[in-house]
């Protein structure tokens, strides 16, 4: 992360924050309507494998589970919705 990401608060708080205890499905549909993207993807939160929060999808990447999961993106398919990573969703051995 860039320093001057820091300056950002929005940004800042949407890679390091977690959800529902800091910010809410509102949040999530206003930062992507301002960045003009579908759906978001973030990796530190503790989560079961996965979770859709919204149209923010949250992949296990932590120490705290033993089903973490990455994603395995065929860049040939268009993706058009959240559900459509979801196909796209391993777990990691």
């Amino acid at each position: 992360m860039l320093s001057a990401d820091h300056d950002n608060r929005i940004l800042y708080e949407f890679l390091w924050n977690r959800y529902v205890l800091d910010y809410n499905l509102q949040d999530v549909s206003g930062f992507l309507k301002i960045i003009k993207s579908n759906f978001m993807l973030i990796g530190h939160n503790v989560v079961d494998g996965y979770k859709i929060f919204g149209k923010q999808l949250i992949v296990s990447s932590s120490f705290q589970t033993s089903n973490k999961m990455y994603l395995n993106i065929d860049l040939t398919k268009e993706i058009l919705d959240i559900h459509d990573l979801t196909d796209c969703l391993e777990f990691l051995e």
